[in-house]
Parts: structure tokens; sequence; C-alpha cells
């Protein structure tokens, strides 16, 4: 029972430690996450094990003499007759024995594994729930992914959390990667199949389709007609659109219902046309209530009351934006450095959901003044921070420039393939105001920007790219 008892009690201690530490809140950096996720990995295969062997021990106890056989009996007998086939039970025992008789041996310096992993164990348990797991990490820019369920369930401590984690993305990258937000990757497929469909139709009916007005923000956009950028001179976007056009067409999706600003449905061409259009009704309302989640760990976080936000979106006053990146000749990026699918630029409203297809291109400008890959993560939401919600906060969360560039060059072929994407850009309900929020400045001196509109601040930034 000795190595019994020194395995339970290397798993008492695997516990204690990892509650001690737990409690003392000991925090590290994010960029130790992956490594110590592997050392916990491998520890807790080790554990299980213990757990069985220590079974396995207890439920088979020593061997018992038969109580018609004296001692002299039973030696005589193990001398003379042959080894007796071993136990199931025996096997495994003997099997999980040799896996860990350098890991948990019974003694002292046995334990030490265990409370190192208690320690592991606490760290990434800490750091996961207070930050998420790095996504993408260079150049002293982390993206986090961090899992979204915790928040739609009614446990209020894991609500904060990852409330707290969602906001400290905001605060020090401006991007964050968000899974299991309710939208089930079935639906997302089928965006991006109505959404390939669409763009293959003849180039005449999509114009008939054709985006008018920043104020409508609706339709059609064809090659080359949106030079998104930070700049907002006339002659200079003029400029970077002839120079350096964008590699892309879209097509705008406002919501349904408003007054002389109808969306330019493609349902009276064909079936298929129906179809699309059903189909991106239904999803910019899913989009709709998944950015009043967002927005409801936002003001959490802020140490709001959850509902903060609502009445600046229940409006849904936001665009669902379908994009198509066409094959190009690598060639043209080899020609011409400054070539780009999408310009460098930061979004307008208050936070963007993006679906990515898993060819890639999208960079993020990090802390170091570099471009770095936000690269596909399957099955998840890339969320990240717009002009107007940094100037709401009044800079404490961040908008961070990024663009769409050629994929990584996989070296066959002589062409980039075709990129799609689905983003949903959320803003506050159009006839808001939007002003400092509590708690982000001292005194009135201190507020960065004055009072606006939220319509009329986007109609002035959609008009300097078209």
């Amino acid at each position: 029972m000795e190595l019994a008892e020194s395995s339970a009690l290397g798993m008492y201690l695997v516990l204690e430690g990892t509650t001690m530490l737990h409690d003392m809140n000991i925090y590290f950096v994010s960029w130790y996450t992956p490594i110590l996720l592997e050392a916990y990995k491998f520890w807790f295969y080790a554990i299980c094990i213990a757990i069985v062997r220590t079974t396995l021990i207890l439920l088979r106890g020593p061997a018992e003499p038969s109580p018609h056989s004296s001692s002299t009996d039973v030696n005589e007998k193990k001398e003379k007759d042959p080894e007796p086939i071993p136990s199931t039970a025996s096997l495994l025992n003997q099997l999980v024995i040799d896996s860990l008789n350098l890991t948990i041996p019974g003694s002292l310096l046995g334990w030490i594994p265990y409370i190192l992993l208690g320690q592991v164990v606490a760290m990434v348990m800490s750091d996961t729930q207070q930050h998420g797991i790095a996504g993408v990490q260079q150049d002293d820019l982390t993206i986090p992914l961090i899992d979204f369920s915790p928040f739609l369930t009614d446990d209020e401590s894991s609500k904060k959390a990852t409330a707290a984690a969602i906001l400290h993305a905001f605060r020090t990258s401006g991007f964050l990667y968000l899974s299991n937000t309710g939208i089930p990757p079935s639906t997302v497929q089928t965006i991006f199949n109505e959404s390939a469909h669409f763009f293959a139709r003849p180039e005449a009916q999509k114009e008939l389709l054709s985006w008018d007005t920043p104020q409508s923000n609706r339709g059609y956009v064809r090659f080359g007609r949106e030079k998104v950028t930070q700049s907002s001179d006339p002659d200079e976007i003029l400029r970077l659109r002839a120079s350096n056009p964008d590699y892309k067409e879209t097509m705008e999706i406002g919501r349904e219902g408003v007054a002389g600003m109808p969306n330019k449905w493609p349902e009276h061409f064909d079936d298929d046309g129906k179809r699309f259009t059903a189909t991106m009704r239904a999803f910019h309302d899913t989009c709709s209530k998944l950015h009043m989640q967002v927005m409801r760990a936002i003001a959490l976080g802020m140490g709001y009351d959850e509902g903060f936000f609502d009445g600046f979106t229940d409006a849904a006053d936001n665009n669902l934006r379908l994009l198509h990146y066409p094959p190009v000749l690598k060639k043209v990026f080899a020609d011409n450095p400054d070539a780009v699918r999408a310009g460098a630029h930061s979004d307008y409203g208050s936070i963007t959901l993006l679906f990515q297809d898993d060819v890639g291109g999208l960079e993020v400008k990090s802390p170091r003044d570099t471009w770095v890959r936000a690269v596909p993560i399957r099955d998840t939401v890339v969320v990240n921070a717009g002009d107007l919600l940094a100037r709401w906060s009044n800079d404490t969360i961040k908008s961070t420039n990024h663009r769409v560039v050629q994929p990584p060059d996989s070296g066959s072929g002589d062409m980039y393939p075709r990129r799609y994407s689905v983003a949903y850009f959320c803003n506050p309900n159009f006839d808001r105001t939007i002003e400092a929020l509590p708690g982000t400045f001292g005194s009135e001196s201190e507020k960065k920007y004055a009072p606006i509109n939220s319509g009329d601040y986007l109609t002035m930034r959609l008009a300097a790219t078209f």
C-alpha cells in the first residue's frame, strides 16, 4: 500500500498547489500560455494514469494464502508450479508502474512534479481566464482566442471573467478571436456558399444592384470603386485608387425597413436570388444578436450594468458586407510592393465581426509598426474595435489598423487564390449621440473628443472612401 499512498499523496499535492496559487492570483504573461498548456497536458495524462494505478492497487490488494495450506506448502508449490498467466488487473497495473516509475517514485522527490504541476495548472487557469489563449502572438501584438460560451450562461463569475478577457483584448491589441459564439459553423458555411454564388453572377446583373450613396450604404461595389485608407484627403484617395486599387468586390446589406434606403436584393432575378435574399436577411439578424452580446460583455468588463449599451444597439443600424477577393497574378504583387487586396485602414463603427475562409491574408499592425498575419482559426469570429468605439471610450479601447494582402505563397502556380470573407460592421444606433463614457475621464477637460451623432459620423467616413 506504500505505493498507493504515495500516488494519492502526490495527487493531493497537485490539488493543494493549484488551489493555493489560484487563491494567490498568480498570473503570468500570456506568451507563457502555449508552453504551459503543453506541460499541463503531459502531467494531466500522468495523473490520470496514476489514478488508474492507485485504484488497481487498492482493488487488488495483497494476495491471500489458502486457509487450508501451510506456509511451507505454499512455498513448495511456488517452486514446482509454472508461473500463472497474469490477470488483466495485474497486467494493467504493471504497465502503469512501468510508465510511471520515473515520474512518480514512492519518495519525497517524486512529489515535486506534482507540486510543479499544481503551479502550472494554476498559472494556466488564471491567465487563460483573465486574458484568453494566445491565438496570434508576434512583435508585441497578442490576438487572444476567447471562448464566448461562458458569457452566454447564467453564471455571473464566468460572465465577468469572459468580459474581462474581452475588454483586455480591446484595450491592448484591439483584436480577438471569439469561439463558441452560438452561430453554428453550418450557418457560416451557407453564407459563404451564397456569397460565392452571388459574385459568380454576370457583371451586368450585379451592376443593376450598384451602391449609390454613403447615406444608404447598400448595394454592389465593383472592383476598384472603393479605396479603404486612413487618408481623408480626396485628392490623395483618388491617387491611391488609381495607383493601388483594392482588389476586391463587395455587396453591402443594411437593416430592412429604413424609409428611402431599401436593400438591393437579387430576388427578382431568379430562385437563387430569392434564396440569397432570405438567407442574408436572417444572417443580418443573427449577427445583430451577437453584436448586442459582445457589447454587453464590454459593458460588464468596464464595470457598467450588462445592459448599458442595449439602448445604443437595439436598432441594428449595422451593415453586412460580403467580400470577394479574386485570384490575382503573383506578378502583380512582385512588381508593385504597395499592391494590396484591401488598403491599410481602421474600421469606422463600434465593433466588427469578421468571418474568414481558410485562405488568409488579413494582417494587423503591431506596436512595433510591423504587419502580423491574423491567421484563420476554424470556427471562430475575428472581432475588432472600430474608431467610434475608441472615440466613445476616450481612447481607452484601441482601434487598430489592418489590411488584406496576398496569402502566404504556396509555391505552386502563378496565381494567388481567391478569398472570401464576411464582415458585419456594427454601429451605435444612428440617432444616438456618442460622447466619452463614464469612468474614462476625470474632468471635462480630459475628454478627447466632442460629442457626435453616430449616423453623421459614419456617413462622413464612408463619403471619403467612395
